[in-house]
């Protein structure tokens, strides 16, 4: 069961880029985007909303795959966030970028194209219990 867990902003989010903050139309293409999703590799995907925490803190998104729990001290699969007008992806285990996208919509479209690289390329171990 995959779930999205939110943190609150306060009201009055701007839409607008600045610096390292997502807007409400990035969380909306993540949530949009979670509903749709029909893989079991991805389990869970959380949004990290540091508005209240000043300016030098980066808001999140981790995707987290299957059989990788947060809670057992692992890290999330793919991190993405907003840097000005582009989006970034990388990979969590190792810190490799993954691109840059003009919208959140595409940095998710590469997070299921690396999916689906893992799971042809057998390289996949996220469904196996640890």
């Amino acid at each position: 069961m995959m779930s999205v867990v939110l943190t609150p902003r306060r009201a009055g989010d701007v839409e607008t880029a600045i610096g390292n903050k997502l807007l409400s139309r990035d969380k909306a293409e993540v949530c949009g985007w979670q509903a749709a999703l029909r893989t079991a590799e991805i389990e869970r995907v959380v949004i990290l909303d540091h508005s209240e925490a000043g300016a030098d803190q980066v808001d999140l998104v981790l995707v987290y795959g299957a059989a990788t729990p947060s809670a057992a001290g692992r890290c999330a699969r793919w991190g993405i966030t907003r840097r000005d007008e582009a989006i970034q992806l990388w990979r969590c285990d190792d810190g490799a970028a993954l691109g840059v996208f003009r919208s959140m919509r595409a940095a998710l479209t590469a997070v299921e194209t690396q999916v689906a690289r893992l799971r042809a390329s057998g390289a996949w171990r996220g469904l196996a219990a640890e």
